[in-house]
């Protein structure tokens, strides 16, 4: 397991953090972070995506186990360093976005004094009013936030294409990373996240009944 450095240490203390530290084996990786993480109660998951090597498909099966069976929230990083942030893109291709998504891009963007960019697709045959509607939804979106932000909206045929390009420029991206019985629709976000140029979170919410204070009160804002 990973072991907190003397300053990983002093980073938390001067951000009020508890640090608790367990080693897992390589035996039973997925089982020990599973039972850490529903005992300690813990509200969210991070973890490394590593590259897909053969050496660490094991690793990748993991956490995709994980992120199907953990009860919080998880995020998950792509293999590259993360550096200076001034554009948080923000993408999404369905529904309305995940409310974690927003409030993790809202810290992240205020932090590193940063904007946030609202990267929304459609399908090519959507009529005009769709796109409309979305960017209606991103005023809404808008005025939660803490932070400057713009939006793109395009219709396309090319999924994966347009999204990394419309997401050029930014440094960091953050999209939805769904669990589904049909492992092509969990495939594309990891599709996605591997087209675009910069650092990629992947966030996964399970459909908790009881969602927190934060996620309660931007569904009822938007809706």
């Amino acid at each position: 397991g990973m072991v907190p450095t003397d300053r990983d240490r002093a980073a938390a203390d001067a951000l009020g953090i508890a640090i608790t530290a367990e080693n897992y084996t390589d035996e039973d990786r997925r089982g020990m972070v599973h039972r850490f993480v529903e005992r300690e109660g813990v509200d969210l998951f991070i973890a490394d995506l590593p590259q897909d090597l053969r050496a660490t498909r094991h690793i990748t099966r993991d956490l995709r186990w994980l992120r199907e069976h953990l009860t919080c929230d998880s995020v998950f990083l792509r293999n590259r360093a993360v550096e200076d942030i001034d554009l948080i893109a923000v993408l999404g291709t369905g529904g309305p976005y995940d409310p974690v998504k927003i409030e993790m891009a809202d810290h992240i963007a205020r932090y590193e004094t940063a904007s946030i960019r609202f990267v929304h697709l459609t399908p090519s045959d959507a009529p005009p009013a769709q796109g409309d509607s979305i960017h209606a939804y991103h005023e809404q979106l808008g005025e939660v936030l803490t932070v400057a932000w713009d939006d793109r909206v395009e219709a396309t045929d090319d999924l994966v294409e347009t999204l990394a390009g419309l997401a050029r420029g930014a440094n960091l991206v953050i999209l939805g990373a769904p669990t589904h019985r049909f492992q092509i629709v969990t495939d594309l976000a990891d599709r996605i996240a591997e087209s675009v140029d910069c650092p990629a979170l992947l966030v996964h919410t399970p459909r908790l009944e009881k969602p927190g204070m934060i996620t309660r009160f931007i569904q009822w804002w938007v809706n």
